[in-house]
């Protein structure tokens, strides 16, 4: 049998490890990468079947992608354990994009076992990294805080200065969902400080400018919202990087009323999101634009983005985002007459309240 290029695996490579693609993936993607699961090379051929393991479960092919996992795990021996790792990791993506949360954590926990025994601080600090994002995307921040704290350390063993940085951008955002304002600026004037001593500072002086940007939203101050966004200037960063920063400027746009700009910059997003299969991330950027359509007038289209935001919210076990999604569009629906959804809804919202409410030692 002929196996393809590996040039279109060496593209979409970074989707294995807890990164980024070279480019987004397009539609024949797929069936050159299921080619290059079966080479004789087994690294080649587990890093195929990751990548295109991921893919498709941001389809809802999730039988085909485990399938597709399972059988690249046949083909190793237990002395494998970075690619037996690695298949642990898209296992965990998998499972968590279809919202198997406790399946995905145990997965998630051989994979971290395997990358320890090798052992590969990189690769542990990347997919700690990569799971805290996901989980601080999904509202779990307790989970989320615990992995960035571990990336942090694994980070600072690896000797990757970056990661390190980006760990704590991310336990900046969490301090930032849970209301501590002043550590939050604290681990950001942080990052400031350490990202002197990289080499390339974009990144980190992008992270920064952003965490800015979050808290002049959170206080109401537009101009300086603003201002974070323009002290970037044409540096946007990667895919992720350029879908973050559209994010906080379409809310500066829809705080200023100028829907259409906002609208057109969350959809651009939307499209990133979608072609790395990045399910949970799609449905924030829908439930965002529904926001945007309620409130320039357009309800018809904005209950139309707010659920499928909350199908997708579901499917991939996001019941923040999913509860958020429910009651703005039981919103909508209370100001047409007699609507057949408001009961189903109405249900759903009670379910979806007990699923997110936090943990009664919490509440004392």
């Amino acid at each position: 049998m002929k196996v393809p290029s590996l040039s279109i695996l060496d593209d979409l490579r970074g989707m294995a490890f807890g990164g980024l693609p070279e480019r987004l993936p397009k539609a024949g993607d797929l069936p050159q990468l299921f080619q290059i699961a079966l080479a004789p090379d087994l690294e080649e051929a587990c890093v195929a079947a990751a990548v295109a393991a991921r893919l498709l479960a941001g389809q809802e092919r999730m039988d085909q992608a485990l399938t597709l996992i399972d059988d690249g795990r046949s083909r190793l021996s237990s002395s494998h354990h970075n690619l037996l790792g690695l298949l642990d990791w898209a296992e965990s993506n998998v499972l968590l994009n279809g919202g198997q949360i406790s399946a995905s954590s145990k997965a998630f926990a051989r994979a971290q076992q395997r990358f320890t025994t090798s052992p590969n601080w990189p690769l542990l600090t990347r997919i700690c990294l990569d799971r805290a994002e996901q989980m601080l995307l999904r509202w779990d921040l307790e989970e989320a805080a615990i992995l960035s704290g571990n990336a942090r350390s694994h980070a600072l063993r690896a000797g990757e200065p970056g990661l390190a940085i980006s760990a704590l951008r991310c336990a900046a955002e969490i301090a930032l969902l849970r209301g501590y304002q002043e550590e939050s600026k604290a681990l950001f004037h942080r990052i400031a400080e350490e990202s002197q001593s990289l080499d390339d500072p974009s990144k980190a002086l992008l992270q920064i400018a952003l965490g800015h940007c979050a808290i002049a939203l959170l206080s109401g101050q537009l101009t300086e919202a603003e201002e974070a966004l323009a002290y970037l200037g044409e540096t946007q960063g990667d895919l992720l990087d350029r879908a973050a920063v559209g994010r906080r400027r379409s809310e500066i746009r829809l705080r200023q009323g100028r829907y259409t700009e906002a609208l057109a910059t969350l959809k651009e997003g939307l499209q990133i999101f979608e072609d790395l299969g990045m399910r949970a991330a799609s449905a924030t950027q829908l439930r965002m634009m529904a926001d945007v359509q309620a409130a320039g007038g357009d309800p018809v289209a904005a209950a139309e983005n707010y659920r499928l935001a909350l199908r997708f919210s579901c499917v991939a076990g996001d019941f923040h985002g999913a509860r958020r999604c429910c009651h703005h569009l039981s919103t909508l629906e209370r100001s047409s007459e007699d609507s057949p959804l408001l009961p189903l809804l109405d249900a759903m919202q009670v379910d979806l309240d007990s699923i997110t409410a936090p943990p009664v030692e919490l509440t004392r």
